[in-house]
């Protein structure tokens, strides 16, 4: 495939990147000319981030998403399994560690259900809610290693990608939102979720490479804006650090609190427009193409 990709980045009038010198290289030495290049920062979050307005209907979504799970791909059996879980994970009421994204192993999946069913095990009042994207095998693999852990049972419940607007709504339905991606093969990926869940002032729990690699980690300070876990694949850590947390008011508000600060100052920084819109706009105009192709 990388010929097909080099192929196509090497045409391409107007490629988007950030500022990593790593990525730069990379897309220079698949033919990207240097005029082609368009260095962006991402823009401000929505205003739905920060402004707590719509509620998260779990009931109302575990309903719709029976209707998706129909047409995924999933065996009978593994669709049935899993109306079934989600529907018994209705009944739980205790605090709610969340995740949403994509999974996998290096994206912490694994190592926070066999986390917080440890923490199950010893009757500690938690449970798990996510937004699971993923291929159906992938998704039924890793639904099948949870429904494994009966201490889940009647304490989580999972659910396919929502759309966009609805992410804020569950990260505030959750008591705290996990992100732990580890030995990820991709050195210079940044990824979102960690600035989307200090925007909606949630208590955030981070593996200890996501807490250095986000842009914003001279600002990160563990056990006051964020709760670190070095290594998520230390599972008796990782569940002490959601055990501390879920059973600290003062933490979690006290994260909250300094979050929601931080989120203030990364989006009063960040551009109002969307670069993407601003580069479509340009290529309409010409401005891009004439500049990449000369």
């Amino acid at each position: 495939m990388g010929t097909i990709y080099d192929r196509c980045l090497s045409q391409a009038a107007a490629v988007i990147t950030g500022k990593n010198p790593d990525t730069e290289q990379i897309l220079k030495s698949a033919g990207v000319g240097e005029n082609a290049i368009i260095r962006a920062k991402g823009r401000a979050l929505h205003a739905s981030f920060y402004n707590n307005e719509e509620p998260f209907d779990l009931p109302a979504m575990v309903d719709r998403a029976e209707e998706w799970f129909s047409h995924y791909g999933f065996d009978t059996e593994t669709y049935r399994a899993l109306v079934d879980w989600n529907r018994a994970g209705l009944e739980s009421q205790d605090p709610a560690v969340g995740s949403y994204g994509k999974i996998a192993e290096v994206k912490g999946t694994y190592n926070l259900i066999d986390a917080i069913d440890a923490l199950a095990g010893k009757a500690t009042g938690v449970s798990y809610r996510a937004l699971w994207s993923a291929t159906p095998k992938r998704f039924a693999h890793a639904f099948h290693y949870m429904s494994q852990k009966d201490n889940l049972r009647g304490r989580s419940i999972v659910l396919p990608p929502v759309a966009p607007w609805l992410v804020p709504a569950f990260i505030r339905s959750c008591t705290a939102v996990a992100f732990l991606e580890n030995r990820f093969p991709i050195s210079f990926h940044t990824p979102q979720v960690p600035r989307e869940v200090i925007a909606c002032a949630m208590p955030l729990i981070l593996s200890g490479e996501i807490y250095e690699k986000v842009y914003f980690s001279s600002q990160l300070v563990d056990r006051v804006n964020v709760l670190r876990v070095p290594d998520p694949q230390n599972i008796f850590e990782l569940a002490q650090g959601i055990e501390d947390l879920l059973g600290s008011s003062e933490l979690r508000q006290c994260l909250s609190h300094h979050s929601r600060a931080l989120s203030r100052v990364l989006e009063a920084r960040a551009p109002a427009r969307d670069p993407i819109v601003e580069l479509a706009e340009g290529l309409v105009a010409n401005e891009h193409r004439t500049a990449a192709v000369a």
